[in-house]
């Protein structure tokens, strides 16, 4: 029994037609997840400044932005809505806000912190230190580069 060319042409149509309806419906899912672009501008709550290079990122997601010398920002991402921007830059607060609706310009505070270092240890010695046996990190200067530098306000021997 021969198959003739109009029954493989046909076959050959039904199979590219199921491929096309396949990559139409992908198309659509991908289509849905609309790209989303939100803007607005980061703030220190006590000087009511832009604030420069706080990091706005995307909660769980690579997506993330920078705010310009101005505080702005603008932020571009497929996540479906409700999702969480997480704002964070050194010596702040770190804050999360939700994001409700794309439509609308963020505006963001962030509150000054004090960040706590590691403690400084200052000692003196008349005998040499090896700087490799040391625990610690140690510097050396002489009494010369003592009396240039300038004394801070705690420095200053008292009246009493």
């Amino acid at each position: 029994m021969k198959i003739n060319e109009k029954q493989k042409t046909g076959e050959t149509f039904t199979k590219n037609r199921h491929y096309r309806l396949y990559f139409s419906i992908f198309n659509l899912a991908e289509a849905q997840q609309q790209l989303i672009e939100l803007s607005g501008i980061i703030k220190n709550t006590g000087t009511r400044k832009g604030l420069d290079s706080v990091k706005v990122q995307i909660e769980n997601t690579e997506d993330t932005s920078f705010t310009d010398p101005l505080g702005n920002f603008k932020i571009r991402t497929r996540v479906t809505i409700p999702f969480r921007l997480v704002i964070n830059k050194d010596g702040y607060t770190p804050q999360t806000v939700e994001v409700l609706s794309p439509s609308s310009k963020i505006s963001v505070g962030l509150n000054p912190q004090n960040t706590i270092i590691d403690a400084v240890v200052i000692s003196a010695s008349r005998t040499p230190e090896k700087i490799l046996r040391s625990p610690i990190a140690i510097e050396k200067i002489d009494i010369r580069t003592i009396r240039k530098a300038r004394p801070l306000p705690f420095m200053k021997p008292s009246k009493t």
